[in-house]
């Protein structure tokens, strides 16, 4: 059994470098290489940032600010348990309950973890659009554009919700698996004016079976129902 394992893995290294020379983009797609500050940096349009979180176990927060011409990094004390609670809160209310209602956001919640998060970076975005985010574990299932970037109006109807200011109101956010990712996201773009692949499957009528519904189409553009 051993032979056989070492006897397939050769066969898998073999198979990987294969593809390697014959399909390189598809092997810089699975397995990018990692990517400095500079090769970031010159991926990255006007407008454009990238923000990266990294939660430790030591109570801290690391964020990286990536930008053409920036690269700051800044670490924030930051409690891990009670910031996995509050995204677990603000997850809960984005659930419907059983009348199709959803449960009601605790908006001074977003605007905490909106000073905890963001604006301790908000000084190196003047200028930035958009936003791409890599996230580290609990924020990976928080979208930060709910996030309310100025003290909440009190809420007493849905209408209210409207005066609120979501931090989605003045960024476009974009959520990346890893810095690395970018790369292939600029390498496989589509260029301006390519058609849009689009493959269509529909339920066509053929045969006897077309024969036997063009009546009951008939009816239905004559507005006669068939039951």
């Amino acid at each position: 059994m051993r032979d056989d394992i070492i006897r397939l893995g050769q066969t898998m290294a073999g198979i990987d470098d294969e593809l390697t020379q014959r399909f390189p983009e598809y092997q810089q797609l699975i397995r990018p290489d990692p990517l400095d500050l500079s090769r970031t940096q010159a991926l990255l349009r006007p407008g454009e940032a990238m923000l990266v979180y990294v939660l430790d176990h030591e109570q801290r927060a690391f964020m990286w600010v990536i930008r053409p011409d920036i690269g700051k990094f800044l670490a924030r004390p930051l409690d891990g348990k009670a910031l996995a609670a509050k995204v677990a809160a603000v997850r809960s209310a984005m659930e419907f309950d059983s009348a199709g209602h959803p449960a009601p956001v605790d908006l001074s919640i977003l605007h905490g973890l909106y000073r905890s998060l963001f604006e301790p970076v908000l000084p190196h975005l003047a200028g930035v659009d958009h936003v791409m985010v890599i996230a580290a574990g609990a924020l990976q299932s928080l979208p930060l554009g709910m996030l309310v970037a100025s003290p909440p109006p009190q809420i007493t109807s849905d209408a209210d919700y409207r005066q609120v200011d979501w931090l989605a109101s003045h960024y476009a956010f974009s959520v990346l698996p890893s810095v690395s990712s970018i790369q292939a996201l600029r390498q496989f773009a589509r260029k301006p004016g390519e058609q849009k692949p689009f493959a269509g499957i529909g339920d066509p009528l053929i045969g006897n079976a077309r024969e036997g519904a063009e009546g009951s189409s008939d009816k239905i553009a004559r507005g006669k129902h068939p039951r």
